[in-house]
């Protein structure tokens, strides 16, 4: 049997997704760390050895000011679970802008949160899987930006908007689900997603998007649409960057 490092129900071996919340069951037995985080912004006093820490599944409240810690101190993070996280507002200069002044939305994943600024060949950022909140609306921009080995993350139902360059260069993902309350993309999201080959999308009108949302992305990629919003991503911006779309 394996166990979900998301909610904890245990499932067969067999499985890929877990049978309680859907989480992707990964099958590389990594040590999780649990916490809860009952003040946003003091992550930093509870987790103990970051840099060694490889799954970490938060529950609680956070803010900005702890995913720049995340993103500074847990430099061997593989696995992220925040589906039971509320992220709280913040303002200062220690947020994921370090250094500037900046206020920060409740609900957004912070700009710049998993953004990987070196280049590629000083080293692949550990990040492979994120399970996002279930009551974020945003995704900030550069978010997940060059995080080269990310392979699987959620869209939680809910998420109206996804930030600028937010996965651009997340040159493993292969596969998403967009949610049904998506309104916009902003300009090349998913800029340079090489692997990206298949876009599923929940939406009845298709959502805006900036430009170059999906250049450089595989030239085999398809989009799966509900079957009675065919017409409307046919004769969309959409059109331009799947090699087929399919009703879905």
């Amino acid at each position: 049997m394996a166990t979900c490092n998301n909610c904890g129900a245990t499932v067969s071996d067999a499985a890929k997704f877990c049978t309680e919340c859907g989480t992707k069951i990964d099958k590389v037995e990594t040590e999780t760390q649990y916490v809860f985080v009952e003040k946003a912004g003091s992550l930093l006093q509870i987790l103990n050895n970051p840099t060694e820490v490889k799954s970490l599944s938060i529950n609680g409240y956070i803010n900005a000011s702890d995913f720049n810690f995340l993103k500074k101190h847990c430099t061997s993070i593989q696995n992220i679970y925040l589906s039971g996280v509320e992220i709280c507002s913040y303002e200062g200069s220690e947020g994921t802008n370090e250094g500037y002044n900046y206020y920060y939305n409740a609900n957004e994943i912070p700009l710049g949160s998993f953004f990987y600024w070196l280049p590629i060949d000083d080293g692949m950022p550990s990040l492979k899987s994120v399970v996002l909140p279930d009551n974020i609306i945003e995704i900030g921009r550069n978010a997940f930006a060059r995080a080269y080995n990310l392979a699987d993350i959620n869209f939680p139902e809910g998420l109206n908007r996804i930030g600028f360059v937010s996965f651009a260069f997340c040159k493993t993902l292969n596969t998403i689900a967009l949610p049904s309350t998506l309104k916009r993309i902003d300009d090349c999201a998913f800029n340079n997603c090489e692997c990206l080959e298949n876009v599923y999308i929940k939406a009845e009108n298709p959502p805006h998007l900036g430009n170059n949302v999906f250049d450089g992305i595989s030239k085999e990629a398809f989009l799966f649409v509900p079957t009675e919003s065919y017409g409307k991503y046919k004769s969309s911006l959409w059109s331009h960057y799947f090699k087929e779309i399919i009703p879905d």
